[in-house]
C-alpha cells in the first residue's frame, strides 16, 4: 500500500497494552512505518524480529516504545546483531514514554491532540488523523513541561469529555500554548464520531470497530 519494497524504519511495542502503541500512531505516520506489536515470549520475539529481518532495509532503524518491562532487552540485542540501528524510547511510566516518542517524531509545536492516559478510546478514535497525541493524567510531570518548553505556537487540540480530561488539566496546560475547542460527545463513541467530522473531510472509506 505505502509503494515500498521494504521499510526504512519500523517500530516495535508490547502487545499487552495500549498506552506505548496509540502515540506511536503519529511516529509510524511521520516514519511511514508499521507498528509490530510483541509479548514477551520467545514465539511472540521471533515473530517481531522475523518480520523486520525480513521486511526492513538492513540499514533501517527500528524503535522500541516502551521499557525493557514491556518489550525485552533480547528484542533489541537480536536486531543489533542482524545489523539494524535500535533506538529504545522509554520514560519511568507511560506519559514519560509518550513525551520520548514525540520528541522521536519531531514534533515541536504545531496542533497536539490532547488525550486522558487512563483509556484507549479517544486516542485511539484519533490514532489516524496523523497528529502527534499526548497523553495526560491529573498532573503534569516535569518531562512533560520540559518538552512543551521546546514548543513554537503549539495548540493544544483537546479529546473528550470534563471526564476524560478535565478543566483543572486544560489550565495546566495553557501557559504553554493556545487551547482548541473542545471535541467531545456524552460518550466515548459520540466522541469518535466528533473526531471524525473535525479531521476527515469527505473520507473515501471509513473503518468501524468495537467500543
Amino acid at each position: 500500500v505505502l509503494g515500498v519494497d521494504k521499510f526504512a524504519a519500523a517500530i516495535i511495542a508490547t502487545g499487552e497494552g495500549y498506552a506505548d502503541a496509540l502515540p506511536g500512531s503519529y511516529l509510524a505516520y511521520v516514519k511511514k512505518a508499521p507498528i509490530i506489536l510483541t509479548k514477551d515470549k520467545d514465539k511472540y520475539i521471533k515473530l517481531a524480529v522475523d518480520y523486520v529481518k525480513e521486511n526492513v532495509e538492513k540499514d533501517g532503524t527500528v524503535y522500541i516504545l516502551g521499557g525493557e518491562k514491556v518489550v525485552p532487552t533480547i528484542v533489541d540485542e537480536q536486531l543489533k546483531a542482524a545489523g539494524f540501528t535500535v533506538e529504545r524510547l522509554a520514560g519511568a511510566n507511560k506519559y514519560k514514554t509518550n513525551v520520548e516518542i514525540l520528541k522521536a517524531a519531531g514534533v515541536d509545536g504545531g496542533e497536539i491532540l490532547v488525550a486522558t492516559g487512563e483509556s484507549y478510546a479517544d486516542s485511539l478514535s484519533a490514532s489516524a488523523t496523523g497528529k502527534p497525541i499526548l497523553m495526560i493524567k491529573g498532573k503534569l510531570y516535569d518531562e512533560q513541561i520540559e518538552f512543551f518548553g521546546t514548543l513554537k505556537d503549539a495548540k493544544f487540540q483537546i479529546l473528550g469529555g470534563t471526564s476524560a480530561v478535565t478543566a483543572e488539566m486544560v489550565e495546566l496546560l495553557e501557559p504553554y500554548g493556545t487551547i482548541g475547542d473542545r471535541i467531545a460527545g456524552s460518550k466515548a463513541r459520540e466522541t469518535s464520531v466528533e473526531i471524525a467530522k473535525k479531521y476527515f473531510e469527505d473520507p473515501t472509506a471509513a473503518v468501524i470497530a468495537y467500543a
